[in-house]
């Protein structure tokens, strides 16, 4: 499959990356949908900008927020707190571990399928299905897009695969 020689390639050239990284901006949006049983109890929606800087962590712009009405119109539910950098070689989530798919032993770890190209200005955006090679990793499932000629990526669609168990309060939702 070509998304295994795509990865292959933004797996070196982030290690070639990393250190000259000192600021980032990211649109970010996130989704906290509480459950109980097969019943939805509440949603907060949030879109903000989130920036980043060497040495000074995230600041973040809330841009818009949507909430079931069981919600106080005062919870905010900041992106930034939450995210995560999805390109590096172990992302914790909730005192639990994951290996990134740009993790340097990923493609050992990940099925890397490519799913479509699409156009964005002159470039081309690989869409790429992971999964995990095994039920028991700690790993990630979902789609990311790769941008051509610099291997980055570029978006991500991402959630633990079924082997991570949620901690208390959360798995109780």
């Amino acid at each position: 499959d070509p998304a295994n020689s795509i990865m292959r390639k933004v797996i070196e050239r982030k290690q070639s990356r990393r250190g000259s990284v000192t600021a980032l901006k990211a649109n970010a949006y996130s989704r906290m949908t509480l459950r109980k049983d097969t019943t939805i109890v509440s949603i907060v929606e949030t879109m903000s900008e989130a920036y980043w800087r060497k040495g000074k962590g995230w600041r973040e712009i809330l841009k818009a927020k949507r909430t079931t009405r069981n919600m106080q119109e005062d919870m905010d539910v900041p992106a930034a707190a939450f995210m995560e950098d999805l390109s590096e070689d172990d992302i914790e989530i909730a005192g639990h571990r994951l290996t990134g798919v740009t993790h340097p032993d990923a493609l050992d770890t990940y099925d890397f399928a490519l799913t479509g190209r699409r156009q964005m200005d002159d470039h081309t955006v690989y869409d790429i299905s992971v999964h995990p090679k095994s039920a028991r990793s700690s790993a990630f499932v979902g789609t990311i897009s790769v941008l051509d000629d610099v291997y980055v990526l570029l978006d991500a669609h991402l959630k633990p695969n079924e082997s991570f168990i949620f901690p208390q309060p959360f798995r109780h939702f």
